[in-house]
């Protein structure tokens, strides 16, 4: 859980690559967390993707 906070702040302080590395880490632990993908959209909208 801290992983995906802290990558959910990362991504709101434009912190793009450390939150992609994050959300990357937080994805090895816990592959099923309904988060990730709330967060895998946030970071790919900041980085104008979405």
């Amino acid at each position: 859980m801290w992983r995906r906070n802290y990558t959910g702040t990362l991504i709101s302080l434009g912190r793009l690559a450390e939150a992609a590395e994050e959300l990357a880490r937080a994805r090895e632990l816990e592959p099923d967390a309904p988060r990730l993908v709330e967060l895998a959209a946030a970071l790919a909208e900041a980085r104008g993707e979405g």
